[in-house]
């Protein structure tokens, strides 16, 4: 089983992506054990959508400092740095829940994780548009996510 978790704040610009990928593939025939989910801003919600013997792919927006529109594929074996840091109780983001989950709950996390995030540019305007970068590179972060759950 394959869940898809779109992540993110779709009334603040850039942040909102995950809410529009959403909204595509909601409109697409997804193949058989794939289970598509909008959870929003995430935190500790994120862990009641983990199940041990499900794939979980994040789709969200990110900011690393690449270019605006580039598309991050990462796991949490390929992209250690992201967890090097600590737990805060004040923002919990996707990283910290899943810091929790693997803490409180080692039975229910998944077999992996996966993360498809876009390099964002605006993130605290309130707006339900998003910048013309990330606009234009939707078309390739959908067909990236449909090639990783095909070849499964």
């Amino acid at each position: 089983m394959i869940k898809i978790l779109c992540c993110g704040n779709q009334y603040a610009s850039d942040d909102g992506v995950g809410h529009h990928i959403y909204q595509i593939l909601s409109n697409i025939k997804l193949p058989e054990g794939i289970h598509l989910y909008y959870p929003g801003l995430a935190g500790l919600n994120l862990l009641d959508y983990f199940e041990s013997n499900a794939i979980i792919i994040i789709v969200d927006a990110i900011r690393l400092g690449n270019p605006l529109g580039t598309i991050v594929r990462f796991t949490k074996e390929n992209f250690p740095s992201l967890w090097q840091t600590g737990i805060s109780l004040h923002s919990l983001g996707i990283i910290e829940a899943i810091k929790i989950g693997e803490i409180l709950f080692p039975e229910k996390m998944p077999a992996q994780i996966v993360f498809f995030c876009i390099e964002g540019k605006q993130f605290e305007e309130y707006s339900t548009n998003l910048s013309t970068e990330v606009q234009e590179a939707i078309p390739s972060f959908i067909e990236q996510i449909m090639k990783e759950i095909l070849t499964r």
